[in-house]
């Protein structure tokens, strides 16, 4: 499992824990295999061919119901964005579950 998480949101760090307390719930063995701040973090823990789970916690920009620009993912400091082309072509063997929690994520 993969979480991304930016920084620079007022709850990021109550938001991690309320994540690690998920992981300790009975019955659960699984655990973050990676835990990203930084976009080329982020980038770099999508590489993993063995997720099922990726969890985005994160501002978004952009998109056709901003009436914007392309939809960009927002991480770290300064705001450095992550676009959909540097999502695609992911060889992964199966489709993991993809949560997507963050301000815009509509657009």
């Amino acid at each position: 499992m993969l979480r991304a998480l930016n920084q620079t949101l007022s709850l990021v760090k109550r938001h991690e824990e309320e994540l690690d307390s998920l992981l300790t719930a009975p019955g659960i063995k699984a655990s973050w295999a990676v835990t990203a701040y930084e976009r080329d973090d982020v980038k770099g823990g999508l590489g993993d061919l063995a997720l099922d789970i990726v969890y985005f916690y994160c501002h978004a920009e952009g998109g056709a119901a901003a009436n914007s620009a392309a939809p960009q993912l927002i991480f770290g400091k300064p705001p450095l964005a992550l676009a959909p082309r540097q999502l695609q072509g992911r060889a992964w063997p199966h489709r993991p579950l993809i949560f997507l929690n963050g301000c815009g994520t509509l657009a």
